[in-house]
């Protein structure tokens, strides 16, 4: 935990990579109880229905993987996003992505990342 303290008090100072920021989302994540990682799930499938909805006819075959990593303020806004896959559908979900809102985390920001693998 100190360690996750120690990054996040550094690139609070510093602009984040993509590797940083996934790395944030899944120390955030791992640390959420049962309860509040179905809630997270429950707001991140809402977000991505929507942006399936608008997206999912950018679609090339085969679908390549992509990884979408977000920040969200203490208010609940998503306030920056960043893209790992550099698709047509991967960029879209990205946009529509960064205007996702959750619910708000007791004041306090986080990251949560957005994981796509397609089997056939």
């Amino acid at each position: 935990m100190t360690a996750f303290i120690l990054l996040a008090l550094q690139l609070a100072t510093a602009p984040v990579s993509f590797e940083q920021a996934k790395v944030l989302a899944d120390s955030y994540e791992a640390s959420l109880s049962p309860s509040a990682k179905l809630a997270l799930v429950k707001t991140q499938g809402g977000a991505l229905g929507a942006a399936f909805e608008k997206c999912g006819s950018l679609a090339e075959s085969p679908i390549k993987p992509f990884t979408v990593v977000a920040h969200v303020s203490e208010i609940g806004a998503t306030d920056q996003t960043w893209l790992s896959g550099n698709s047509s559908l991967a960029q879209c979900v990205q946009r529509k992505l960064s205007t996702a809102t959750f619910p708000a985390n007791g004041g306090r920001s986080f990251y949560t990342s957005y994981e796509f693998t397609f089997e056939p």
